[in-house]
């Protein structure tokens, strides 16, 4: 008698742990969802990737992450929540108090993550406002001196279209 209760508690532990991995793994698909209309959006500000050629890829390691963000929150911790592969946002900083060409990094949830390092900034500043897509995601997160350290790929396009005009 006590094997059946023992079984039945089993059961119904083994029943509670697939319902809650269901409920996370349906709560994962829809923050992915999220993220990517968010992406797709941020995207639909620049031309039309299709029709661009893609130029090599840039690593870069991102500035500011140990400072703290204008609403408080310090960018160690974001940054601990962030993963490989993450996709970002670079987003001007006009109003930039150190620098006028200030190039945030951003989260899809936009918490900021750093900047990018000020003599790139102009670079990606330039193709932002032309409406050339610059794509970023992490590469690396690695811990030096007890500082989280963000290391992140850019992915520019030629200013030129791809596609020939007939």
């Amino acid at each position: 008698m006590n094997y059946s209760i023992l079984a039945l508690v089993l059961l119904v532990a083994l029943l509670l742990y697939f319902q809650s991995k269901k409920r996370k793994t349906k709560k994962a698909l829809l923050l992915q969802k999220q993220e990517d209309e968010v992406y797709r959006n941020y995207l639909n500000k620049f031309q039309d990737i299709s029709t661009l050629k893609k130029l090599p890829v840039q690593e870069v390691q991102i500035a500011g992450v140990r400072y703290q963000n204008d609403d408080g929150s310090q960018r160690q911790d974001i940054i601990r929540e962030c993963k490989k592969g993450e996709r970002l946002m670079l987003i001007p900083d006009s109003i930039n108090q150190y620098d006028k060409h200030a190039i945030q990094v951003l989260r899809l949830n936009r918490q900021q993550i750093g900047f990018l390092d000020m003599d790139l900034a102009i670079e990606v500043k330039s193709r932002l406002e032309a409406s050339s897509p610059v794509e970023a995601s992490i590469i690396d997160i690695k811990e030096e001196k007890e500082t989280l350290q963000v290391y992140i790929a850019l992915q520019k396009y030629s200013l030129r279209s791809n596609v020939s005009a007939n």
